[in-house]
């Protein structure tokens, strides 16, 4: 989910209530004031609820979870394997190929960055 804030936010805070933040793609936006030629400095994130005790699995499954539902990853798996066993005319076939590899590569960028950040902060 994307979270704006006004003053940079931490990779992973406690909500106190059993949950814990965890943010990713954290970038700095200028957007325009009321005043002319001025702008207000905020931040911007992805940000997912984690529940109970914080674990690099834990935060894996939730984000990707979050990002790409069980029935999106399915199809696309289904679809390369016809694509892959001539179901499909070449163009779809190519479609759906690209598809399921655009996703994989996604996710691979994304699990790159949870391990690098759970390295940071010490997470098993």
């Amino acid at each position: 989910m994307e979270a704006f804030y006004d003053v940079e936010p931490q990779k992973l805070s406690n909500v106190n209530n059993g949950s814990y933040f965890y943010r990713i793609n954290i970038q700095k936006i200028e957007i325009p004031a009321l005043n002319e030629n001025e702008t207000i400095t905020q931040w911007r994130c992805d940000e997912f609820v984690i529940w109970g005790i914080i674990t690099s699995n834990k935060i894996t499954d939730a984000v990707i979870n979050s990002l790409w539902n069980k029935d999106y990853e399915q199809k696309l798996i289904n679809d390369y394997n016809s694509a892959k066993e001539g179901i499909f005319d070449e163009q779809k076939a190519n479609e759906s190929v690209e598809r399921y590899l655009q996703f994989l590569t996604s996710r691979k960028i994304i699990k790159e960055q949870i391990d690098n950040d759970c390295i940071e902060l010490n997470i098993l």
